[in-house]
């Protein structure tokens, strides 16, 4: 994926109905920082992979391309957490709000070539 212009790893988490990227890179995207309270709803932490405690800092909004998707680009509001040693590699984790979103724009004929990270992420 590109985020704001700039190529990304990323994780697809079909387990997580958000998006979140790590402190230590939404300064290098330039990104502006917003905090939690202008956000509906309680984002208290919340229980990640192995039942590890993930709490949210702040938002950004971050424009999200794809260049296995023609034509594909979202913005997508995307919490903030602590940096880990695993996000090291893969800063950014795109939950089921950017993949639902991304099949829905897709037509039928992109959807037969998606490349296999992509289809096991839309069948998980």
């Amino acid at each position: 994926m590109v985020i704001n212009g700039e190529p990304c790893r990323v994780l697809a988490d079909t387990g997580s109905d958000i998006t979140q990227l790590t402190r230590g890179y939404y300064t290098q995207w330039s990104l502006s920082v917003r905090p939690l309270e202008e956000l509906p709803g309680y984002w208290g932490p919340a229980e990640g992979a192995g039942r590890v405690q993930v709490y949210f800092h702040s938002y950004v909004v971050v424009k999200l391309e794809s260049s296995d998707i023609k034509n594909y680009h979202k913005d997508v509001c995307t919490l903030v957490i602590d940096n880990t040693p695993f996000h090291n590699d893969t800063p950014l984790t795109i939950g089921t709000n950017v993949i639902d979103h991304t099949i829905r724009v897709m037509m039928e004929s992109e959807q037969s070539i998606l490349t296999e990270d992509w289809t096991r992420a839309v069948t998980a």
